[in-house]
């Protein structure tokens, strides 16, 4: 089966999270638990204003992520393209 059968089957999904970075997410996850505990333990007066930090940083962190994914989609449809055209650095 192809890349293209597997994603028109529903069989590949380029979002989730695969187990080749899982450590490093997690450690990565546990640093930012750690420093947002540490700020909640010294400003206990400000944990609406971390919790719409933390709220907020995660927003602009999936739009990004979101961002990249496309601008990677197409980046691989153009390097698609030019194979497939047969042009190269010698036809420019």
């Amino acid at each position: 089966m192809g890349i293209i059968d597997t994603i028109y089957n529903g069989d590949l999904f380029p979002c989730e999270q695969t187990n080749e970075y899982k450590a490093e997410i997690n450690s990565a996850h546990r640093s930012v638990c750690d420093a947002e505990n540490k700020l909640l333990e010294q400003y206990p007066e400000c944990k609406e204003l971390i919790d719409g930090l933390a709220s907020a940083n995660t927003h602009l962190m999936s739009v990004s992520d979101c961002g990249e994914y496309v601008k990677g989609f197409r980046h691989g449809a153009l390097l698609m393209l030019d194979i497939l055209s047969g042009s190269g650095i010698q036809d420019r």
